[in-house]
């Protein structure tokens, strides 16, 4: 409000030439927004005791330019658009991408969620895929026999994967294995 007293809300008007700075402005408010609504911080990385260099950075990038590995579930889509219309305060994981190729590691029914949304640009986790420390079904916890390698020339060549066949795990610095949707930060948008 202005310091003069008429007691009128101050407005501030901005023109930006890309989407991409559009993008970067409005969450910036959102957050602005949920943190003056619920008078408390915003939660926003991980707690898990990973390598930082695993993790190369939070950004927005274009729908277009990410590149699925495998198919979605179409029953399963349609569940997790029906909870998240349901919620008061949109709350959903960020994506978690190759660095490299943009190919999504986590997050192919959210991306198909905001792809159906009508989103433009989408909140990603860029991740050091080649690291050591992130692995693609390790024994016991997925099918046995396939590689990064293959992950990323599936997405590359267009030729994804079916379903739920690839199961990410990133160990911690404890060596212990976690599944690697803990490196996604929540994002939040608010409703209304």
């Amino acid at each position: 409000h202005a310091k003069n007293g008429y007691g009128l809300p101050t407005f501030i008007r901005m023109a930006v030439r890309r989407p991409y700075d559009f993008s970067v402005m409005y969450q910036a408010l959102l957050m602005h927004e949920s943190i003056a609504r619920t008078a408390q911080s915003v939660t926003f990385g991980t707690y898990a005791d990973v390598q930082p260099s695993v993790v190369e950075g939070v950004r927005l990038v274009h729908i277009d330019d990410l590149l699925p590995h495998e198919h979605v579930l179409s029953d399963r889509a349609a569940k997790l658009q029906e909870y998240v219309r349901d919620l008061p305060k949109k709350i959903l994981p960020a994506i978690l991408v190759d660095s490299r190729y943009q190919v999504v590691i986590d997050g192919h029914h959210r991306l198909e969620l905001f792809r159906q949304a009508g989103m433009n640009v989408v909140p990603v986790v860029s991740l050091n895929y080649e690291h050591e420390d992130i692995l693609v079904n390790p024994p016991g916890v997925g099918p046995p026999g396939l590689t990064k390698e293959a992950v990323i020339g599936s997405a590359v060549k267009g030729k994804m994967l079916p379903p739920k066949s690839t199961q990410h795990v990133v160990r911690s610095r404890g060596g212990k294995l976690l599944p690697i949707i803990v490196l996604a930060p929540q994002i939040a948008e608010l409703a209304g």
